[in-house]
């Protein structure tokens, strides 16, 4: 019992940091599709540290990674954090002995497509619309 509150504490917490952190427009996932999210043993999630500025949540399908999304707080952008976090994505990937991360991004997001190929990833094919 006491393992399961401090789970679902942990979780509450991560819960809130989530919350806490300035996407620029009010769009943020309910707290139970987070639960739902964060509960699957699939799902890697990364916080910027020490103080929590940005995340990364990601999930593992079969002999691939993809991230889900890529935040860091709009008063903490263009420093580094999110390739950071994508580092620390691919150095789980590779104690995984998983070779492929994927992830879409919309053609309009050119800060993302921007960073997206600096840390070397490649567009593999353009959805319609």
């Amino acid at each position: 019992m006491d393992i399961m509150l401090k789970k679902i504490n942990s979780i509450n917490n991560l819960y809130e940091t989530f919350i806490s952190i300035n996407r620029g427009d009010d769009k943020k996932w309910s707290k139970k599709f987070f639960f739902s999210l964060i509960k699957q043993k699939s799902t890697i999630c990364i916080f910027t540290k020490p103080k929590p500025k940005g995340y990364l949540i990601a999930r593992v399908l079969q002999d691939e990674i993809e991230i889900i999304t890529l935040l860091i707080g709009v008063s903490y952008r263009r420093d580094g954090l999110a390739k950071k976090l994508i580092e620390d994505l691919k150095k789980i990937a590779f104690k995984k002995k998983i070779v492929k991360i994927i992830l879409e991004v919309s053609i309009t997001n050119k800060a993302a497509i921007y960073l997206y190929k600096k840390t070397g990833f490649v567009e593999i094919a353009v959805r319609k619309n």
